[in-house]
């Protein structure tokens, strides 16, 4: 589903630049089936959505406020876990909400996929820094072999 501004945005390249649906699909990123039916609303509608789809399920528990909220959590910490959202919403929002709903109000954040690396989730500053002062002492560097493991295999004997 594109959004609105993307669909707006399609009308405007069809109507500025006169481009095919195929280009224009290319450009927005989407099937030439999704760019059929824009074109088509802003044809019937005058708009390139279908004003008079109605929304289906539940309305949403988590209002424009908390979205922003999670939104700022995620650009301050963005490895932090849907669980750990969840206890803070409920703590400074007094917001009690499901995964699920969290979830759902990432997607809308356009956030696609959250992906931490196994370096980041095991990152450490204080072990980091303990760690760098450890090291500090030694003068010579041929004191040490740094083996990589993700290199070794087992052979087929």
């Amino acid at each position: 589903m594109a959004s609105k501004d993307l669909r707006d945005r399609v009308v405007h390249w069809r109507v500025q630049n006169n481009w095919t649906y195929r280009k224009l699909a290319d450009m927005a990123g989407c099937s030439i089936g999704t760019v059929t039916y824009i074109l088509m609303y802003d044809c019937i509608y005058g708009t390139s959505t279908n004003p008079y789809r109605k929304r289906t399920g539940r309305p949403c528990l988590l209002d424009q406020d908390d979205c922003t909220y999670i939104d700022t959590l995620l650009n301050w910490e963005p490895t932090i876990y849907l669980d750990e959202i969840q206890d803070k919403l409920v703590e400074d929002c007094n917001r009690d909400v499901s995964i699920a709903s969290i979830q759902r109000a990432i997607e809308h954040l356009d956030f696609t996929q959250k992906v931490v690396s196994k370096e980041a989730k095991e990152r450490n500053d204080l072990l980091r820094a303990i760690w760098e002062g450890d090291m500090a002492q030694y003068d010579d560097p041929d004191l040490f072999l740094f083996l990589d493991e993700s290199a070794v295999y087992k052979s087929a004997v």
